[in-house]
């Protein structure tokens, strides 16, 4: 069994962040390893911030991998890009999930407070702004004045965020969205929210009918999306013995 880990690497202290797909085996040792540099025209510039995250699978069996400005499917047997996606609005793509019935794609971009509907070639459908209460993007414009492409906008010229939508997934046809700045995750297509206080929430995935979230401390909580009621709460510092950062 292999394990593929995406994340952001410098080659040395001091230089920017750049994209990586590391594949692991069951020790931990690295088996492969993809690096991904960005199109010229879809970064700020040379030293701009690169890195990989987080990512899903696909019904071909791709992985469908957000890598800030750019949204790649990567074929996990060979370990090559088979194709490239990007668009204006790509400004901190933070996660991909697609619709396991349409195709659709869901990316999270943090940068601009916005959760982009793709389809399955990455066009796109829709554009949801948090700011906005009606998850549209009355005022986006306005917000954001005098900015054609995001691409070309500095990785952290755009904070501080008011949300900072960092995981999206879908529950049936609902599209669900976890808040780093907010602490919650909030769904997109109805009016229900899942409060998440306490601690920085970084994802939401949806298991046997539960959304699972893991947040910055540790701790794992699940919860029935329906009706909001929180089945489990896990505390994996406490499990593992420790009271520092895992």
């Amino acid at each position: 069994m292999k394990l593929l880990v995406s994340m952001g690497m410098r080659d040395h202290e001091g230089a920017p962040l750049r994209g990586r797909l590391v594949e692991l085996d069951l020790d931990g040792g690295v088996t492969r390893e993809l690096r991904v540099a960005l199109a010229p025209e879809h970064v700020p510039g040379p030293d701009s911030h690169q890195e990989l995250t987080c990512a899903c699978v696909d019904a071909d069996g791709l992985v469908v991998q957000p890598a800030h400005t750019e949204l790649l499917w990567i074929d996990p047997k060979s370990l090559e890009i088979v194709r490239r996606a990007s668009h204006p609005l790509f400004h901190g793509l933070h996660s991909a999930a697609v619709h396991p019935a349409t195709g659709e794609i869901a990316v999270t971009c943090a940068g601009t407070e916005s959760v982009l509907v793709l389809d399955e070639a990455g066009a796109l459908r829709r554009h949801h702004w948090l700011r906005d209460p009606e998850g549209g993007t009355r005022g986006f414009g306005a917000a954001y004045r005098g900015i054609r492409d995001f691409r070309l906008v500095d990785h952290d010229a755009l904070k501080p965020h008011s949300h900072h939508p960092n995981h999206a997934t879908w529950v049936g046809d609902d599209l669900w969205v976890t808040c780093f700045e907010t602490q919650d995750c909030r769904s997109l297509t109805s009016p229900r929210r899942i409060g998440l206080g306490g601690a920085i929430p970084h994802d939401g995935r949806l298991r046997e009918g539960h959304l699972w979230f893991t947040q910055v401390t540790g701790r794992v909580v699940v919860v029935e999306p329906v009706t909001g009621a929180r089945v489990a709460e896990l505390d994996l510092a406490a499990a593992a013995g420790t009271r520092r950062r895992l």
